[in-house]
């Protein structure tokens, strides 16, 4: 699965760096990613980091990007449960 959100950033190691520029996930992807790990493993752990990030990032989170894959690969229960333990 594919997601459109990851910019790319200039490495650390500056403009001369030799790995240049790395990518680097959204938070609205990073979201998307372990929600599809608690789907499949069921693990705490992601559903607490999800948690994390919504609360961290709460307002600038596009939400409609997320609902919208959530709806496409199924986790959309997954996703109201966990939003809602969150708030």
């Amino acid at each position: 699965m594919d997601f459109v959100r990851m910019p790319s950033t200039p490495h650390p190691g500056g403009l001369w760096s030799p790995i240049g520029e790395v990518y680097v996930h959204s938070p609205e992807d990073l979201i998307l990613y372990k929600l599809m790990y608690v789907g499949l493993s069921g693990q705490p752990k992601h559903a607490r980091d999800i948690a994390a990030i919504l609360k961290a990032k709460k307002d600038q989170l596009d939400y409609g990007y997320i609902e919208s894959w959530v709806v496409r690969v199924g986790l959309n229960s997954v996703w109201q449960e966990i939003r809602v333990g969150s708030n």
